[in-house]
């Protein structure tokens, strides 16, 4: 798990096989790449289409540009011209609207700018936000992604400033752009088939774990699966090349080898994490998401895995990365700050799947919404186009409980149920307000919900990281999700095998061991 200081202060907010990408309606009859609309602001009519708040002003370096200023007064509102386009040649695509934007003296925030896409369908309005801040920025490329249902009657584009924004914006060269065709999945999927029909089990240190750690993990406490860290890779890319991380990826891939056997005659499977892929995924620096070479490795990366593991019986999946960020910072969260000329994490895990699928077209596909897995990041998620995916969610929320002392960041003893955060107090009705979205993302698509990671410090006050992991594995079990504890023999916080003495604990079989061995219990032995 990633240990970013700011992804840990968000405010909380079995079946038959199928092998080929999932089957849709006749897409639009746009093309990947075709700019479907576009506004330079030049010339005579360049306001055509356009109402509200803007108006036309002539720019030096740019020529005619669409100006919105509210200088004084009350900001209550959005201040931002519109423009409503019937969109045949959209529907069923990812589309990316882009535009130049400068601002003078915009106040300050994260998203004080406003560069919007509304869709109207009959099932409702979607609305999409691109992530710009204020204050005195020259020109720059601004862009978001936009999902347009099948059925959808109108996109509504609005450029301004937001609600409570003062200042100056200037927009240039707006546009919208076919991105991917056949991007919308409608309907339920196909049932996510493995040989396994329920795994519970737990991450582990693959640097640590032994055939004996296995014997006790899966021989005693009847653990079927366990988490598969590729972990600690070297700087690579760029001008240092690629040949130490593919080092490291053989000597991965070597370490998992050796032990497959082992696990497989404890009838265990494997979930392969890739929890070191080639680029940075943190709320600073997502170099993954705004670097295409880095990108490109990623889908050579996969190819690489998929072709080694196809057809090993007891891989349960493949988990593209772990805990991807496409934000750039926590306030930002659903709102898009990927470059334009890069995939946001979305099409990035839809290129690699659809990359695995050309070489294995068994094997679960494992994927981790932006930001980090957290279910805020499922809120509006959208499936991704090929057969066979599980969706995994991570559940530490909110960190300042399922962390505490861990990092300085965090040094106040919070009692689960009752403690008090971001104005609410939390108990079993909260954590599943909480986890909501996941639940009604399970019930719109009929996914498989697999939970890679959940936790909380042994230490929590008066022994309550028990009652808050009996309540995460109740609603796990109530909905018949997958999961994998953080962590088994990993580190010493998370760890059920010690008592909740801080500084000086003692082996013991604690209650929470005993909470995830009643569980481990239910699970059945694969038929190889």
């Amino acid at each position: 798990m990633t240990t970013t200081l700011k992804a840990m202060i968000l405010p909380a907010v079995a079946g038959t096989l199928c092998l080929s990408p999932l089957a849709a309606p006749a897409a639009a009859a746009g093309r990947a790449g075709q700019v479907i609309y576009q506004a330079a602001f030049d010339g005579a009519g360049a306001l055509a289409g356009w109402a509200g708040d803007g108006r036309l002003e002539t720019s030096f370096t740019r020529g005619g540009t669409l100006a919105v200023e509210r200088r004084a007064g009350p900001a209550a509102g959005v201040a931002a011209a519109t423009c409503s386009l019937p969109c045949p040649e959209a529907r069923g695509c990812l589309v990316l609207v882009s535009a130049l934007v400068k601002n003078e003296a915009v106040t300050a925030g994260p998203h004080a700018v406003k560069l919007m896409a509304t869709v109207a369908a009959p099932g409702g309005n979607e609305t999409y936000q691109a992530g710009i801040a204020g204050g005195t920025v020259n020109w720059r490329q601004a862009a978001v992604r936009v999902f347009v249902p099948r059925d959808a009657t109108q996109l509504t584009l609005t450029l301004g400033l937001d609600n409570g924004s003062l200042g100056k914006v200037w927009f240039d060269d707006a546009k919208v752009t076919v991105r991917q065709l056949n991007a919308v999945v409608t309907g339920k999927l196909p049932p996510a088939a493995t040989r396994f029909s329920r795994v519970r089990g737990a991450m582990i240190d693959p640097n640590g774990f032994k055939a004996a750690d296995a014997q006790v993990l899966g021989g005693q406490w009847n653990a079927n699966v366990v988490r598969w860290q590729l972990i600690n890779a070297p700087a690579a890319g760029g001008p240092l090349g690629w040949t130490a991380y593919d080092q490291w990826l053989d000597q991965e891939i070597q370490r998992l080898d050796a032990m497959l056997p082992v696990l497989e005659r404890l009838g265990m499977a494997v979930v392969v994490d890739l929890h070191a892929p080639p680029g940075s995924m943190f709320w600073e620096a997502t170099t993954l998401l705004t670097e295409p070479e880095r990108q490109d490795k990623l889908v050579a990366v996969w190819r690489k895995l998929a072709s080694h593991y196809r057809g090993v019986r007891n891989v349960f999946g493949y988990d593209l990365v772990n805990e991807p960020i496409d934000l750039a910072s926590p306030a930002m969260a659903g709102y898009d700050t990927v470059p334009g000329d890069a995939r946001n994490w979305w099409e990035l895990a839809d290129r690699t799947a659809r990359a695995i699928r050309e070489i294995d077209p068994a094997t679960a596909i494992i994927f981790e919404p932006s930001p980090g897995g957290i279910p805020y990041g499922w809120k509006n998620l959208h499936p991704l186009t090929v057969s066979n995916v599980v969706y995994s969610l991570h559940m530490y929320m909110p960190y300042q409980f399922s962390h505490q002392l861990v990092l300085a960041d965090f040094p106040k003893p919070l009692r689960y149920p009752g403690f008090e955060f971001c104005g609410e107090t939390w108990d079993l009705a909260r954590v599943k307000r909480e986890i909501q979205p996941v639940i009604d993302f399970q019930q719109k698509y009929g996914a498989r919900i697999y939970v890679g990671e959940f936790s909380a410090t042994r230490w929590a006050a008066d022994n309550s990281a028990y009652r808050y992991l009996k309540d995460l594995t109740d609603i796990f079990e109530a909905n018949g999700w997958d999961w994998c504890y953080h962590a088994f023999r990993e580190n010493p916080c998370w760890s059920v095998e010690l008592d909740e003495d801080k500084d000086h604990p003692t082996a013991k079989v604690t209650e929470r061991q005993k909470l995830l061995r009643h569980w481990l219990e239910k699970n059945r032995r694969p038929a190889w």
